[in-house]
């Protein structure tokens, strides 16, 4: 069997299952781990798996949520566009939620130090503005979630209806130009809703592989979002089914 043939079916295998350990596929396929390894890395740099330790996973299997390392490490330099964009629509003395996703935390990273007020259910947001003297920030609370390091729960919403939230920031596993928002993890979508009801305007940071997927639970119409902020116009402004949406971007 050809690698590139092998590769399809370790691929398909992967997302299907969701996960394969390296053993595993070495048996299956009567070739050594180290081929499997090689294997994984090349479907590791064409973007179809996430390689972890003794094997690897399915971007994006239906069934799966990622955990916040391995969030961080997809489509970086989109992500890094979308918040040096995402920064221009911050004024002083505003107040801004910042949800727990990856592209919101490198948004956080990228703001300037002014006069704000950051309220925030993620723990590395905190961390990332612990130092930006000018920028109070407020801690949700809630319970911690390990895999995606924030607070869930009640106490998020609680905490955000006290605020006149001027902005809010987020992201979303999927976003469908009819039916909106959605994400796998019922917790998260749960409390973004939540958020959005306090919120005077609500941006979604989306890179270009959000577009048109459609996760479990959906939190957010499109009509509720004040603009989509992503690295690729031409791939929103190109589809006509979503001309209602506003699109920011360079």
């Amino acid at each position: 069997m050809l690698a590139s043939e092998r590769q399809s079916q370790i691929g398909a295998f992967i997302q299907a299952a969701g996960s394969a350990r390296t053993t595993e596929l070495a048996k299956k396929f009567s070739v050594t781990e180290e081929t499997i390894r090689r294997d994984f890395e090349a479907l590791h740099e064409a973007g179809i798996i996430q390689r972890t330790h003794g094997g690897a996973i399915a971007l994006d299997h239906p069934r799966r949520t990622l955990s916040a390392d391995q969030r961080s490490i997809r489509n970086v330099e989109a992500k890094r566009v979308i918040a040096t964009i995402a920064t221009d629509l911050v004024r002083p003395r505003e107040i801004i939620f910042i949800d727990a996703s990856s592209t919101a935390l490198q948004f956080a990273m990228a703001l300037p130090d002014i006069d704000l007020k950051i309220i925030t259910n993620a723990h590395d947001v905190i961390a990332a503005l612990a130092e930006r003297k000018s920028i109070s920030v407020v801690g949700t609370g809630g319970n911690f979630d390990r895999e995606s390091r924030s607070y869930v729960g009640p106490q998020v919403a609680e905490c955000t209806a006290r605020y006149h939230i001027t902005k809010m920031f987020f992201s979303c596993d999927g976003i469908d130009p009819e039916k909106g928002a959605s994400e796998q993890d019922e917790s998260q979508a749960l409390l973004k809703q939540a958020v959005l009801e306090h919120a005077d305007q609500a941006f979604l940071l989306a890179d270009s592989s959000k577009w048109r997927r459609r996760s479990a639970y959906y939190f957010c119409p499109c009509a509720r979002i004040s603009g989509i902020i992503t690295e690729a116009k031409e791939l929103f402004t190109g589809d006509s089914g979503q001309s209602d949406l506003q699109i920011i971007s360079e």
